[in-house]
């Protein structure tokens, strides 16, 4: 085996940010987390701000659009003969849709306005959801605002 040389050691290392906390550019998962976290606050009885959710939900929109726009990176990474060398896994964009629409609609079902948002999000996406798994959870995900909002207004 041989050692690499000090620069390229140097490199590898500088490539790497260490710390004791998550960071939105480690992570794209952890803003969309952050958000969320916001919005469904917003949403409890006890502060009862929709207008700060819809505004959440704004910002949740236009992230997931972009995220949804931008191409899709394999996890697996493969040397120019084909061999896997490295896996680095991404949040795609049907699991940030679920972390986000998912988790706020068991709060916002009481509130059409906030209920609208969510769809907006999901129409938001939709022209950029091209693999099967992510149309299903996009599929799966108006099923369920569908649903509480029936459940939510006694139809």
């Amino acid at each position: 085996m041989q050692e690499l040389p000090e620069q390229a050691r140097k490199s590898m290392i500088d490539a790497f940010i260490l710390g004791g906390e998550r960071t939105p550019v480690q992570d794209i998962r952890y803003q969309f987390m952050q958000l969320t976290d916001v919005v469904i606050r917003a949403l409890s009885p006890a502060i009862n701000d929709p207008f700060t959710a819809i505004n959440g939900i704004n910002e949740l929109t236009t992230g997931a659009a972009a995220l949804a726009r931008r191409s899709r990176v394999a996890d697996m990474r493969e040397d120019e003969q084909g061999v896997v060398r490295l896996i680095v896994p991404t949040a795609g964009i049907g699991e940030i849709l679920e972390e986000t629409v998912g988790h706020i609609a068991i709060y916002a079902a009481g509130d059409r306005f906030v209920m609208a948002a969510l769809r907006q999000i999901l129409d938001a996406v939709d022209r950029d959801m091209h693999d099967a798994r992510e149309r299903e959870i996009l599929a799966r995900l108006r099923n369920e605002l569908d649903r509480r909002e029936k459940a939510k207004s006694g139809g």
